[in-house]
């Protein structure tokens, strides 16, 4: 199914299954561009230990999807504080952060 989103085979994916509803996350990556040494599932957002390709950079790759409560939204930050505090090189956060600003 992911190839379908990629359009080619030169691809890595990452997936974290819904939680009801919604919160799924799927993250796909360019093997040309990034090469990956670990993938993480965690509640709420999944990391892509990589290392780009043309640099040698070290990259965690943070995709979230965050819920709307924010007594959730709290826990997830300060798991996601935890994992960048204790991981190695540069960290990208990128994803849904269910962000509203008015209820209605």
């Amino acid at each position: 199914m992911a190839r379908s989103f990629w359009g080619n085979s030169s691809f890595m994916h990452a997936f974290c299954p819904s939680h009801g509803a919604s919160r799924g996350i799927l993250a796909i990556m360019d093997v040309n561009l990034i090469s990956h040494s670990h993938v993480s599932i965690h509640d709420g957002f999944v990391v892509i230990e990589a290392v780009w390709v043309r640099s040698g950079l070290q990259v965690n790759f943070i995709v979230v999807y965050a819920p709307q409560e924010l007594s959730k939204t709290r826990l997830l930050w300060i798991d996601i504080y935890n994992f960048i505090f204790n991981s190695s090189g540069e960290c990208i956060i990128m994803g849904d952060f269910n962000e509203v600003r008015d209820e209605s």
